[in-house]
C-alpha cells in the first residue's frame, strides 16, 4: 500500500478555499450574464419587453391552433407564416435607414402602439365570429409589416440602453433568454387558455400587455444623439449599406449564413401545430410542450452566450451549432413520439439562437454607428425576410410527403451548407483578426 506525502495531501483549509474559489467563480459568472441591469433604462425595457413578449407567445399558439381546427391546412399554416414574415424582406432595408435618422425611442413607441392594435383587431374578429381567412392573412401581413419596422428600431436602440459597450453581449444574451423564457411559459399557459375559454382569451391578453412595454419605454431617459440630417435619399443610404456588407467579407458570409439556416431550419416552428394534431395525435396542451420544448434549448444557448467574457471563439460556436441544429432536424423522420421530439426540437432551438445570437454580438462589435442601422436591417432580412420562403416550402413539402419527411429533408440540406460553413471557417476567422485589431477590442490568439 503506498504511502501519501503529508505535504502534499489535501487539507481542510485547502478543500474550504477552493470551495470559496467555486463559490467566486459561479458568482462572477452570473455577474456576467446579468450585468447589463445594472443600466436603468435596459432594466426598464427588460421588464416591459418580456411581459410583452409573454403575449406575443400566447397569441402564436392560439392563433397557429385557431387556424388549423378551422381549416385543417398545412399550406395555409404556412401561408399565414409567410404574410407575417415576408414584410421583413421587403421593408427591413428602409427601416434600417430610417432607423439611422430618427430617434429609436420614439420609433419604438409607434410600432409597439401598432401591434397593439393589430392584436386588438384579431381579437375582435375572433371574439365576434368574423375571422375569416382572408382577413387574418391581412391581419398577418400587417403584423409583419410592422415587425419589419421594429427588429431594426429595436437593434439600434439596444446599444443606447446600456451604460458601456462592456455590457452590450449581455443586453443581447438577455433580449435572447427573456423572448425564449416566454416561449416556455407561454405556450404552457396558452393551451390551458385555449382549451378552458378558448383563442379570443389569448388574443386579448396578447393586447394588454403591451401597455407594459408602452410604459417602459415613456419611462426611460435615453440621450438623442445627431442624427443624420442633410441626408441623401433613403436608396443611397440603402445602397451605401449594401457596398459596406459586400465589401467586408465576415459581415456578409455570417448574414449569408444566418439566411441560409432561416430558409432551411427555423421554418420547421410553423409546423408545430401539424405535428402536435397530426403527427403526435395532441392537442392544444401537446402543442405547448413542443413550443416549450424549443424555448428550453433556446434559454440555455441564451444563458451560455450572456456568460461569455470575450468574442473569442464565437466564430467556431457557430460552425458547432449549425452542425447541431441541422443534425437535429435532419433526424425528425425518426421522431414517433412526445419525448423523442421534444428532445429534438430542444436540441434545434439550442442550436439555432446561438448561431443568431452570436452572430447579432459580432456585428454589433463589428459596425460602428453610423451604419448599424443599415446592417442591422440586413440582419432581420437574413432573420426574418428569409423565413417566409422557407415556411411555403415547408408547407408544400409537408402536405406532399408527410411533415416528418419534410423538416428532414430541409435539415438535410442545411446540413450541407453547414459543412461549408466550417470548411471555411478558417480563413473567415484570418480575414476577421485584422478588423479586431483595428478596433482595439481583443487580442486574437491564432486558435481561437
Amino acid at each position: 500500500m503506498s504511502r501519501q506525502n503529508p505535504a502534499s495531501a489535501p487539507t481542510e483549509e485547502d478543500a474550504t478555499d477552493s470551495a470559496g474559489l467555486a463559490r467566486v467563480r459561479r458568482a462572477g459568472r452570473a455577474g456576467q450574464i446579468l450585468r447589463a441591469l445594472h443600466s436603468r433604462n435596459y432594466r426598464l425595457f427588460f421588464i416591459g419587453q418580456g411581459i410583452s413578449l409573454l403575449g406575443t407567445t400566447l397569441q402564436q399558439i392560439a392563433l397557429g391552433w385557431f387556424v388549423y381546427r378551422l381549416t385543417g391546412s398545412q399550406v395555409l399554416l404556412g401561408t399565414i407564416g409567410f404574410l407575417n414574415q415576408i414584410p421583413g424582406l421587403l421593408i427591413s432595408p428602409f427601416a434600417g435607414a430610417i432607423s439611422d435618422r430618427v430617434d429609436g425611442r420614439r420609433a419604438l413607441l409607434v410600432v409597439q402602439a401598432g401591434l397593439m392594435v393589430q392584436s386588438l383587431l384579431v381579437a375582435i374578429a375572433v371574439t365576434r365570429s368574423v375571422a375569416s381567412i382572408p382577413l387574418l392573412l391581412v391581419l398577418a401581413a400587417l403584423q409583419g409589416t410592422l415587425n419589419a419596422f421594429d427588429l431594426p428600431f429595436r437593434q439600434t436602440l439596444v446599444p443606447a440602453l446600456v451604460e458601456n459597450r462592456e455590457q452590450l453581449p449581455s443586453a443581447i444574451a438577455l433580449n435572447s433568454a427573456l423572448f425564449n423564457v416566454a416561449r416556455i411559459l407561454g405556450p404552457s399557459l396558452g393551451g390551458i387558455l385555449v382549451v378552458s375559454v378558448g383563442e379570443h382569451v389569448c388574443f386579448y391578453a396578447n393586447s394588454a400587455t403591451y401597455v407594459a412595454v408602452l410604459a417602459a419605454l415613456a419611462s426611460m431617459r435615453v440621450p438623442v444623439h445627431p442624427r443624420m440630417t442633410a441626408a441623401p435619399k433613403m436608396i443611397v443610404d440603402i445602397a451605401e449599406g449594401l457596398r459596406y456588407v459586400r465589401h467586408h467579407r465576415p459581415i456578409r458570409e455570417l448574414l449569408l449564413m444566418l439566411a441560409a439556416t432561416n430558409f432551411l431550419g427555423l421554418s420547421y416552428v410553423v409546423m408545430f401545430p401539424v405535428i402536435a394534431r397530426d403527427a403526435l395525435h395532441g392537442d392544444p396542451h401537446t402543442l405547448g410542450f413542443l413550443m416549450g420544448a424549443a424555448g428550453m434549448g433556446s434559454l440555455l444557448a441564451a444563458l451560455r452566450l450572456a456568460s461569455r467574457r470575450t468574442l473569442r471563439g464565437l466564430f467556431k460556436s457557430i460552425s458547432v451549432c449549425a452542425l447541431l441544429s441541422s443534425s437535429a432536424l435532419t433526424c425528425f423522420i425518426f421522431a414517433n413520439s412526445l419525448p423523442t421530439t421534444m428532445a429534438l426540437i430542444a436540441v434545434a432551438g439550442f442550436g439555432f439562437i446561438s448561431m443568431s445570437g452570436a452572430t447579432n454580438t459580432i456585428l454589433h462589435a463589428l459596425v460602428g454607428d453610423r451604419f448599424r442601422g443599415r446592417v442591422m436591417s440586413l440582419y432581420t432580412v437574413a432573420f426574418v425576410g428569409c423565413t417566409p420562403f422557407g415556411n411555403l416550402a415547408l408547407g408544400w413539402l409537408a402536405h406532399r410527403w408527410g411533415v416528418g419527411n419534410a423538416i428532414s429533408f430541409s435539415g438535410a440540406l442545411l446540413l450541407v451548407v453547414a459543412i461549408i460553413f466550417a470548411a471555411r471557417l478558417k480563413s473567415l476567422r484570418a480575414a476577421t483578426r485584422p478588423i479586431y485589431i483595428d478596433l482595439g477590442i481583443m487580442p486574437w490568439p491564432e486558435d481561437s
